[in-house]
């Protein structure tokens, strides 16, 4: 996006009320103000010149007055930009005609459920609070606001109190968020961190180049975005591995990108302990020309988005057949003696093998590498799980991502971030105990969600012998 930019309606009952007094109220007083030119010009001889002047004059200034109402009362849009926020002036009033507030002044975000009218609250420095009521707020709306102050404004800080009025917006309507055309989380991610590292130079590998002293050579890229990249490569015994490499910022303090190396030094040291046949194996790890990379499994396969994108929406025995190895994978890491979280268990990061069985080749080491970079979680958000956005992901989290996956399979369509996913919703003929599910794995409070990968097998197995379309 060039210059990426939310605009959401703000339709408040007072704005809306002087709106209408003022469409009455101005044709009025536009009328009797040509009347009153026609009596100051004699053509009338009811009242004096004297007395036609003071009530044109007074009638000219309610004209301007009331048009200038109408003029305030009729805008009703917030524009939001990663700079800050832009509001009408029955939102917040002022001298001017629209008050802008920067996100850098923002002190605090709060939420009240409590009273009968529930409003979000936003408190910036040398202003009076802005008070927005949920009611006034379409639900695509208010998730658009709520996606602005999580990118643009730090919103993890404040997190709960966002995630409590978004919430209780779902609960009061029911229903899924429904698809609208602003930016979505990906999008904004992607355009925040090319303003943030636009001046960093990041050129991806050729192919023909190699690395650790020719050890590896690049055949081909697989994927490249942001600050990282993914090749198809050949050891020096000519067999095809994957290498997957990150760079952090230029712009980036010594003892930040130590803690980097050895955040993902250790991450890829867990991961090269794993042994399991459907889980990609790490081989090794390395730094080359401050580059860090993991040399990975070559598996060869489709992954599942692709598989969606060029099939379309898949059969729902096979999609039960792969959520029962989804979770079987899930239970695996879950039960190490230091248990693994995956944190990105989405359909890019999956790929159905050749052999017709799934397997994850993608830990997401490069995302979680940026959000060591930036301070900022960095992910595929229709597929994060609340507490997750919160930082206190658990086994839960992955589960709520797998619950994802298996939406995304049976609609092909992505999730709506931070809802519960239900396919019956876009597609009617959907098992309604496959629906209930997906559902319980993608529920909002992860107490609420079902608790284990084990809990998810067995609910699979149930359902195996039961839908077969």
């Amino acid at each position: 996006m060039a210059e990426a930019e939310l605009t959401i309606q703000y339709k408040s009952k007072r704005a809306n009320i002087v709106n209408m007094a003022c469409w009455v109220i101005w044709p009025i007083s536009i009328f009797v103000w040509i009347w009153s030119c026609i009596a100051l010009f004699g053509r009338l001889e009811i009242l004096s010149f004297g007395s036609v002047s003071i009530f044109l004059t007074l009638n000219a200034l309610l004209v301007v007055l009331v048009g200038v109402t109408l003029f305030l009362s009729s805008d009703q849009t917030i524009f939001i930009t990663r700079d800050g926020l832009s509001l009408p002036f029955f939102i917040s009033p002022g001298f001017s005609l629209r008050a802008k507030k920067k996100w850098s002044d923002l002190k605090s975000i709060d939420f009240d459920a409590a009273s009968s009218d529930a409003k979000l609250t936003l408190l910036f420095a040398n202003s009076a609070p802005i008070e927005l009521p949920l009611r006034y707020l379409q639900k695509e709306h208010l998730d658009s606001l709520v996606m602005a102050l999580d990118v643009w404004a730090g919103g993890s800080e404040n997190f709960n109190a966002l995630l409590d009025a978004r919430t209780f917006l779902y609960e009061k309507d029911g229903g899924l968020l429904p698809q609208h055309n602003q930016p979505g989380y990906t999008e904004l991610w992607q355009d925040e961190l090319a303003r943030r590292f636009g001046s960093t130079t990041f050129v991806p590998l050729e192919p023909g180049d190699s690395v650790q002293d020719g050890k590896y050579k690049i055949e081909k890229q697989i994927a490249f975005g942001g600050l990282s990249a993914i090749y198809l490569a050949r050891n020096i015994a000519g067999e095809r591995i994957v290498l997957k490499e990150a760079v952090v910022p230029d712009g980036s303090d010594t003892e930040l990108k130590e803690q980097s190396y050895k955040q993902l030094k250790r991450e890829a040291e867990m991961l090269a302990r794993l042994s399991h046949e459907q889980i990609a194996r790490v081989f090794d790890h390395f730094i080359d020309n401050e580059r860090h990379y993991l040399v990975v499994e070559y598996l060869s396969g489709s992954d599942l988005r692709r598989l969606v994108k060029e099939s379309g929406a898949q059969p729902q025995f096979a999609v039960i057949e792969w959520g029962l190895q989804m979770a079987q994978m899930l239970a695996y890491l879950h039960s190490q003696e230091e248990p693994i979280l995956h944190r990105d268990f989405t359909p890019d990061n999956m790929i159905l093998k050749t052999d017709g069985t799934l397997a994850i080749i993608d830990f997401g080491a490069a995302n979680f590498f940026l959000g060591t970079a930036t301070g900022t979680m960095i992910g595929k958000q229709a597929y994060i799980a609340p507490e997750q956005l919160r930082g206190k992901a658990n086994p839960r989290s992955d589960l709520y991502a797998m619950g994802g996956s298996l939406f995304f399979l049976l609609t092909g369509q992505d999730p709506e971030p931070l809802t519960v996913s239900q396919p019956c919703s876009v597609n009617k003929q959907i098992d309604a105990e496959l629906d209930k599910l997906v559902s319980a794995l993608t529920a909002m409070e992860d107490e609420d969600r079902m608790q284990t990968a084990d809990q998810a097998i067995e609910a699979l197995k149930k359902l195996r012998g039961s839908v077969h379309a």
